[in-house]
């Protein structure tokens, strides 16, 4: 990469880098704190809206009860004065003065019309008259039927006490007559002018009023309905039981259910009218609309206009399903099209939570009558329920809020913080690349300026690789790159120097590998190898063959070691080896041979500290080996008949240490098989990665695993194990060995030259 991108990296780093960090940090703060403070706010705004909602329920329930016992005393009193007209009591004489309130009239007949009729039946009332029911003659010339018309200020006087809470109110006796108040006027067609005389009965509808009609209409079908209501009903009629039903024979409160002339949700409460004797003789019946007991839309709206209002009761009819609350009624949402403001749901309807643990103490505080508030987690949202109940039989007023609606300002606020975070990263993501194109074209002007001298100094680089060494740069600035520039020029003579040097290490290293033999000698009786390998281009180790006799019977080998390597031991080593060749040309013995090369080295080497050392064997035809030792490790011999090691050792200093040195000559006999190793010190002291030496006892042992083997599979075995055993560790010094076998192997395959690589 080039140095002016680099910069523009570097630039672009310091400075976005502090914008990028600032912004993350900024903006998960802000993030962490608006989610921090719109959880705190939901939690406040749920426990207020929790506590306001239990408040909210209890109040009710308590209107509730006491609206319940209002009514029922004013049922006991009610039904009180019914027996003393009907019976004669005396402290129960009716008031004959009565007249319904001339200015609550329409109040009521819109209450009742506006909230019970339809769009197609017209429902008239007469709040002066009864409506009178009789199921034969004989009920309708009976005088308990007949005391009925005094019924009129009684009636009147609870519903116009009552007018929110009362919608209809009943008498019903024993023989079947049934009266109603108010009355429901009739057709002029159907009844004209018949007063209280002319009672329905047999299924048709005569006249239901006294002294006359007033101006409304009632049809067929509400005829149908009137019938309907009086004869078919059974437990959810709200009318009164029908011929034949069993009286009520003590106070109760019927389950909620439509009134079948407005239609309207409504509850019974049912009294019995008991004779002297205390025998019920009839029930007296109140109808009350549910809307009126329970009150219109309710304040829970104020948290949420998807709130439920609904009358909840323990489920105990299903013994499979004790985990359900069965809803006796459901107040209508404001988008509702309905009759009233309550209903009864059709069919069996029930609230469950399988599994749900809070809902399951929600009905077990039900079942015990208490007041609470809780949170339901539900699949969809999650809700909050507030209960308290409105009776002893398990009944309560349950209110049931979304809990997103209750969190609606928080989770507002929550995403007002989001908003505003989100505008924050657009304004920095505005800043950020502002501040990188104004980086860029810094980067861009700067980067040339501070290039070009680098550019030049690349340039002359390639110049000097391709081989012209007169190549200068520039010199511009006395900074860290005009530095650079004039080491460079320093650096190119000096250069072309060493590569002068190494050309000529490099003929040196050729002229000393061509010193070395190119093979070795041939011979019937002897099996030869040798090899060297140096540590550097050139080095100090030596081996030879010279092939001496009148008829090349006799073969002269050599392994030196020079001190050091390098350029001077190669010299040296080129010396001792022409010193060596023209002596041995002479045919003089060994020891006289070593001692005139000694005194010629000496000279050479005087007051320089170096020397060789050298070691001379002599093999004739007839098996036997001479040798002579200046200052060289021992020879070993393997003789494998007896598996023995045997050094071939003798006196002799190395070569130029005295020019006077005298050195022993010796030789033996040699058997079939043997083997014979000389090398330099290169072998043994080679180290391992650990620092471990080679040594020559692992040398010995390898000799004995391939004595058998040729002379070159001996050397190869030698130079694999010497590599394995170094392993990554470098060549310190210079390696040669020769290998001498008295016989030649029956190995049928030499090594590979990669084998012979060390």
């Amino acid at each position: 990469m080039r140095i002016r991108f680099k910069l523009l990296i570097l630039l672009l780093s310091i400075a976005l880098i502090p914008l990028l960090a600032v912004q993350l940090s900024v903006r998960e703060d802000i993030t962490e704190l608006g989610g921090t403070l719109a959880e705190q706010s939901e939690d406040t705004l749920v426990r207020k809206a929790g506590s306001g909602l239990e408040r909210i329920a209890k109040d009710h329930a308590r209107i509730l009860r006491r609206e319940r016992q209002l009514l029922e005393a004013a049922s006991i009193l009610l039904a009180s004065k019914i027996e003393g007209v009907l019976y004669g009591h005396s402290h129960t004489a009716p008031n004959p003065d009565f007249s319904p309130p001339e200015d609550t009239i329409p109040y009521l007949e819109d209450y009742v019309l506006r909230l019970g009729n339809d769009s197609t039946v017209p429902l008239k009332v007469n709040f002066r008259e009864l409506g009178v029911f009789t199921p034969n003659e004989a009920a309708s010339e009976s005088n308990a039927t007949k005391a009925l018309e005094s019924l009129v200020p009684l009636l009147g006087r609870i519903k116009f006490d009552y007018p929110n809470l009362v919608l209809w109110v009943r008498v019903h006796l024993e023989n079947g007559a049934t009266v109603m108040y108010p009355g429901l006027e009739a057709a002029p067609d159907r009844a004209p002018g018949m007063g209280m005389g002319g009672m329905m009965h047999g299924g048709r509808m005569g006249g239901m009023m006294h002294g006359g009609m007033a101006d409304g209409m009632m049809s067929e079908e509400m005829l149908d309905r009137m019938r309907s209501g009086l004869h078919g009903m059974r437990s959810r009629t709200p009318l009164g039981p029908p011929v034949g039903q069993e009286l009520q024979t003590r106070l109760a409160w019927s389950q909620p259910g439509p009134d079948e002339l407005t239609k309207r949700m409504s509850f019974r409460i049912t009294a019995p009218i008991r004779d002297t004797m205390g025998k019920t003789m009839g029930n007296l019946s109140i109808v009350v609309p549910i809307d009126s007991l329970l009150g219109r839309r309710h304040k829970a709206d104020m948290y949420s206009g998807d709130s439920e209002a609904l009358l909840v009761r323990p489920d105990g009819e299903d013994d499979q399903a004790p985990d359900k609350l069965k809803i006796l009624a459901r107040e209508t949402s404001t988008r509702e099209q309905r009759q009233g403001n309550w209903m009864v749901p059709e069919g069996k309807k029930s609230l469950s939570r399988p599994g749900n643990e809070s809902f399951a103490a929600v009905l077990e505080r039900i079942r015990k009558g208490e007041t609470g508030m809780t949170h339901i987690a539900g699949d969809e949202h999650d809700t909050l329920w507030a209960f308290s109940p409105v009776d002893d039989t398990g009944t309560s007023l349950l209110l049931i809020v979304p809990r997103a609606d209750v969190v609606r300002d928080a989770t507002q606020a929550r995403e007002f913080v989001l908003a505003q975070v989100h505008e924050h990263t657009q304004e920095m993501g505005i800043i950020i690349l502002v501040v990188a194109g104004l980086v860029i074209g810094v980067a861009m002007i700067l980067s040339r300026l501070y290039t070009r001298n680098l550019i030049e100094l690349a340039s002359a680089v390639r110049s000097v690789a391709l081989g012209n060494f007169n190549t200068r740069a520039t010199v511009r600035s006395t900074d860290e790159i005009g530095q650079l520039s004039h080491a460079f020029n320093q650096m190119v003579p000096e250069l072309r120097e060493r590569v002068a040097i190494k050309n000529a290490l490099e003929v040196a290293q050729q002229v000393q590998q061509d010193l070395l033999p190119a093979a070795p000698p041939e011979s019937n009786v002897y099996d030869v190898a040798a090899d060297s390998a140096y540590c550097d281009e050139t080095g100090g180790d030596y081996y030879g063959f010279i092939i001496r006799g009148a008829e090349g019977e006799r073969i002269l080998a050599a392994v030196g070691d020079v001190t050091g390597h390098g350029i001077p031991a190669a010299l040296m080593m080129a010396s001792v080896r022409a010193y060596l060749r023209s002596r041995a040309a002479a045919d003089q013995p060994l020891d006289e041979i070593m001692r005139s090369v000694n005194q010629l080295v000496s000279e050479d080497v005087d007051g320089t500290g170096r020397f060789m050392t050298l070691f001379l064997l002599e093999f004739d035809q007839n098996r036997r080996v001479s040798w002579v030792r200046a200052g060289h490790d021992p020879a070993l011999l393997f003789d494998p008949a007896t598996d023995s090691f045997e050094e071939l050792g003798g006196d002799g200093l190395p070569l130029g240490v005295t020019p006077d040195a005298t050195f022993e000559l010796r030789s033996r006999e040699l058997e079939e098989g043997m083997v014979i190793l000389v090398g330099t010190d290169g072998i043994w002291e080679t180290k391992s990665p650990d620092e471990e030496m080679y040594g020559k006892e692992r040398l010995m042992t390898l000799m004995r695993e391939n004595a058998s083997a040729s002379a070159v599979n001996v050397l190869a075995a030698i130079f694999e194990d010497l590599h394995d055993f170094r392993g990554d560790a470098p060549q310190d010094d210079d390696v040669t060995c020769a290998v001498f076998r008295v016989g030649f192997s029956d190995q049928a395959e030499p090594p590979t030259p990669e084998e012979m690589n060390y």
